[in-house]
């Protein structure tokens, strides 16, 4: 059978995938995935350890809203430094001085971007709390005192991002894939060492340890391995600050309001009781562990691949490469989830069994990791694509999908929770993750058809359209 219309080119010859999967794309995607695995595969345990101390209780319901609020500011920024700064800092690579200066320059603006907005968020949590949960007022003061002691991350988390996306863009891919690990190893022992002593308030602490020993070390070994690098944070608004501002407010604001969905569905489980947000937390890991290792290497390597790509004018290369890859991550999907809702139950009770004694509670988990894998696939293929309007700077196109995905995410949220409990915000998520590909994919597509015009960015005339 042959296949037309706009997504039949997802699907090409085994021999054109085999082509693309052998090449140097195909070797850097694979190393960075292994270290990437083993890297991040520290950090997905601390939920579990956090499990085995401190169980499922008011507490541990506190310390994840925190989380997702503070991950909420940590992705506005270090996310939007990780994408956006890739492609601009291909093109300017080869001008060590040029881009020692706007580097300097980015970090230092947004470091005071990030203390104003730090400051606001310690004075407003309080207010915010009371009115969008239903925490009883002694958990609304812990939490205060958690997201005091939770701040400092961010900064150290901003710092790195700008020493990531140098590193993958000189294709240093190994160095930012092994650096979680640092920060995730760093977490496991400081919470381990200090429970007995700190209660939750060690986790807090432990996460910034392991931030700033994981920026220390990027910050060493980009001296290292990156000749002539030299970044000296600056304080100065000019012309070439502004024009990456122009490509990355619309970036920085479709990744605030993702970024907002897990505080939303974190604020909606406080309406169903007492562990309803631990629930949604321990599920949510599992989730992550499929995307971990379908992804870790994958969207480092393509970001940077897709953007010469885009700026030495290969159209054709890119559209190739963005149909093959979404092809072949949604055969991948289903061959690695489908056997992991089978053995569910057994991962579940393999995972949070020994600190979690509730067998309601184990069932509760079970649920909800089932509906949210149910969206992997949707996830990773809307990802892809995310990349793909990235390495053409279509960030405006990110921005106005992503509201629509809060949006929805609140509509469907409301819906499924009056009939699954906790487990419908999975499964939101999950149609969210479905819709969301879908729009981005044809937004994709509707390039060619409009024309989109090129993006003038610091001063070199990117292609924006006819390329698929």
């Amino acid at each position: 059978m042959v296949l037309k219309g706009p997504f039949a080119g997802m699907f090409r010859s085994s021999t054109e995938t085999i082509s693309v999967l052998r090449s140097r794309l195909s070797r850097d995607i694979t190393v960075t995935t292994l270290l990437s695995l083993f890297s991040r595969g520290i950090g997905l345990i601390v939920p579990f350890i956090i499990a085995f101390f401190y169980g499922v209780s008011e507490v541990t319901d506190a310390f994840f809203f925190v989380y997702s609020v503070i991950m909420f500011f940590t992705l506005i920024f270090s996310a939007t430094l990780e994408t956006v700064l890739v492609p601009l800092i291909v093109e300017q690579k080869k001008h060590i001085e040029k881009l020692n200066s706007f580097l300097g320059k980015i970090t230092g603006l947004t470091i005071i971007s990030f203390g104003i907005v730090a400051i606001s968020v310690l004075i407003l949590m309080e207010p915010a709390t009371n009115l969008c949960t239903k925490f009883a007022p002694s958990a609304v003061m812990l939490i205060e005192q958690l997201a005091f002691e939770s701040s400092p991350l961010v900064f150290f988390t901003i710092i790195g991002s700008v020493l990531i996306a140098n590193l993958n863009a000189h294709s240093r891919f190994y160095i930012s894939a092994v650096s979680p690990g640092i920060r995730g190893l760093a977490v496991i022992l400081m919470i381990v060492s200090l429970h007995w002593l700190l209660g939750v308030h060690a986790i807090p602490v432990a996460y910034c340890v392991g931030s700033f020993l994981c920026a220390l070390f990027l910050w060493m070994s980009s001296k290292k391995k990156l000749d002539g690098l030299k970044i000296v944070p600056r304080f100065h608004w000019d012309a070439e600050f502004k024009r990456f501002i122009k490509i990355a407010g619309f970036q920085m604001f479709g990744l605030a309001a993702v970024g907002f969905n897990p505080v939303i569905n974190r604020a909606m489980a406080s309406w169903l009781g007492s562990g309803s947000i631990s629930v949604l937390e321990y599920a949510e890991k599992i989730y992550l562990i499929p995307v971990l290792l379908l992804t870790s290497g994958l969207f480092a390597v393509i970001l940077p691949r897709w953007s010469e790509s885009a700026y030495a004018e290969s159209p054709s290369n890119l559209n190739r490469e963005v149909r093959l890859f979404l092809g072949f991550s949604f055969g991948l999907s289903v061959f690695v989830i489908v056997p992991a809702l089978i053995a569910l139950p057994i991962i579940v009770r393999a995972l949070y069994g020994p600190g979690i004694e509730d067998s309601r509670v184990l069932t509760h988990i079970h649920g909800t990791a089932f509906y949210y894998l149910l969206g992997v696939g949707p996830y990773i293929m809307g990802q892809l694509v995310v990349r793909a309007l990235l390495a053409l700077k279509l960030t405006r196109v990110i921005m106005m999908i992503s509201l629509l995905k809060t949006i929805l995410n609140v509509g469907l949220n409301l819906v499924f929770m009056l009939w699954l409990g906790v487990a419908g915000i999975a499964l939101s998520t999950a149609v969210n993750s479905v819709i969301v590909f879908f729009l981005l994919y044809w937004a994709l597509i509707a390039q060619k058809k409009n024309h989109v015009e090129s993006v003038t960015v610091l001063g070199a005339d990117l292609p924006g359209k006819d390329w698929l």
